[in-house]
């Protein structure tokens, strides 16, 4: 295997664990917008969009309730629950030696813009990250993970068989071998993926630190 010299990091359940906030803005706007499901939890169901996130949990909500959902979520959490989230252990030691290394990291994710940055401003994680790509960047938004990665290997001019996905979800390995690229599948996260030994270009990672193997 070819030594990785770009790094692209999805964000929930890779760099940092954001169950708590998500759970905890959810839950805020479960009480506001239908208090007769307060305390219905949303943790196993984290992953997909918040709007489907709701119709999974709370099932028959109308389409209009669900905008109001989502509405409420979005301002509890961009307005200051996301910056409680965490950073997974090592993360930040992690990216530094990625750095010192000579190597790039960049982060994609389907969070939107907002609370992305907030988050990575808090943990400390933005300045080891060359570019942050979002579903609605300002400069680079995108539709699917699949298209936002092969923009990003074109504009930074990165070789595929240098570069690494390391993601947590199924949307993130699909997005990886769409572009041709190694897939890192962090199976410590929370988007189900479990190990495969044998799986075609493909690693498994049980901590974060576990990315460093890539760069020997």
């Amino acid at each position: 295997m070819q030594r990785c010299r770009a790094f692209v990091f999805d964000l929930d359940g890779t760099l940092v664990d954001s169950r708590f906030s998500i759970e905890k803005a959810a839950q805020m706007a479960i009480a506001e917008v239908t208090p007769a499901y307060r305390g219905r939890r949303v943790t196993a169901a984290i992953g997909p969009p918040i709007r489907q996130m709701f119709a999974q949990v709370l099932g028959a909500v109308d389409p209009p309730t669900l905008d109001l959902l989502v509405s409420a979520f979005r301002k509890a959490y961009d307005s200051g629950v996301c910056r409680e989230t965490p950073a997974y252990p090592g993360v930040l030691e992690m990216l530094a030696r990625i750095a010192a290394q000579g190597s790039a990291s960049f982060v994609l994710t389907n969070k939107p813009f907002v609370p992305t940055r907030q988050i990575l401003a808090r943990l400390a994680i933005e300045p080891h990250i060359h570019e942050v790509v979002t579903p609605d960047s300002p400069v680079h938004p995108f539709a699917s993970k699949p298209e936002a990665l092969a923009a990003l290997l074109r504009r930074h001019n990165l070789a595929p068989d240098s570069t690494v996905l390391v993601g947590d979800s199924k949307d993130d390995a699909a997005a990886a071998g769409a572009c041709g690229v190694l897939f890192a599948a962090a199976i410590y996260g929370y988007g189900g993926l479990q190990p495969e030994p044998d799986g075609r270009n493909r690693v498994t990672l049980n901590r974060p630190m576990d990315v460093l193997s890539l760069l020997e």
